[in-house]
């Protein structure tokens, strides 16, 4: 996925009859499946607090495990994390050690980018990847979320982010700096 390498950029997912999908699952759960069949393999580990999600990602012979042992978190829903019970998930998302930095988790979260509609947090993306200053407006990630996410990174420690917005990723590498 491109969405690492150009943090901020807005990427389209490509068309779901690409993806071995199920013709019932529910619309929220589409991208997180198509990512996850991208990402996942029997050498990764994921968590996912959704039991339907949680169903469909069997499929990739990943493990299941908990958010402390994960290297990938699914948060299909916008707003889910505005719970401070699913916070503490994401509190517990490994993030590397000195040795092994590279031992962290990517969390894939759903959200609300750029366009009409969206008035959510304005974010200034600095660092690796771009050239001046990206900036990405996102809805449905609570304003403590973001305090989260620098509160865990400790270069070169952090955990990555991909942000879903129905068939739109972008993504956030925890050597981006949020201003």
């Amino acid at each position: 996925m491109w969405a690492l390498s150009y943090p901020g950029r807005i990427f389209q997912l490509p068309p779901m009859s690409l993806s071995p999908l199920r013709p019932d699952m529910p619309q929220p759960l589409q991208p997180f499946v198509t990512i996850a069949h991208t990402l996942l393999d029997l050498e990764v580990r994921y968590f996912t607090p959704i039991a339907a999600l949680d169903q469909l990602l069997t499929h990739t012979s990943a493990r299941a495990v908990n958010a402390a042992k994960a290297d990938y978190h699914f948060y299909p829903y916008v707003n889910f994390l505005d719970d401070e019970d699913h916070l503490e998930f994401v509190e517990q998302a490994k993030t590397g050690d000195m040795l092994y930095p590279d031992q962290s988790a990517t969390l894939v979260i759903a959200c609300r980018l750029n366009g009409a509609g969206t008035d959510g947090q304005r974010l200034r993306l600095t660092g690796p990847g771009i050239q001046t200053v990206n900036e990405l407006t996102v809805a449905g990630i609570p304003s403590h979320f973001w305090t989260l996410r620098a509160e865990m990174i400790h270069y070169p420690l952090g955990v990555d982010l991909i942000l879903v917005d129905d068939q739109q990723v972008a993504g956030l590498p925890r050597t981006t700096v949020l201003a």
